[in-house]
């Protein structure tokens, strides 16, 4: 078997690639600076109600501002039943003794 020949061609001439251009290096930012652990911000959290509050009080405050009248009206008309509920209660009970 014949060994290849290399053919050159007159038109397109075999040239070896230009070396590739290299630009000026990246700068790059200096490491962050971390805080000590005493600067450190604590995580926010949510403004805690005090247990003595009761529910109903807490229920009627957080509402938009439009419904808090409405609301504390109705919080008192349940109060004021609580109340004669358990007047009603206490009755009946000296009654059936």
């Amino acid at each position: 078997m014949a060994e290849a020949e290399e053919v050159q061609y007159p038109n397109n001439p075999i040239v070896p690639p230009a070396p590739a251009q290299v630009g000026p290096l990246a700068q790059v930012a200096p490491p962050a600076q971390v805080a000590p652990p005493g600067q450190v911000a604590p995580p926010a959290q949510e403004p805690q109600v005090p247990a003595a509050v009761p529910n109903e009080q807490r229920d009627v405050e957080s509402v938009q501002p439009e419904n808090y009248e409405t609301l504390k009206n109705e919080v008192e008309e349940l109060r004021t039943l609580r109340a004669l509920t358990q007047t009603v209660d206490g009755t009946i009970e000296k009654i059936l003794d």
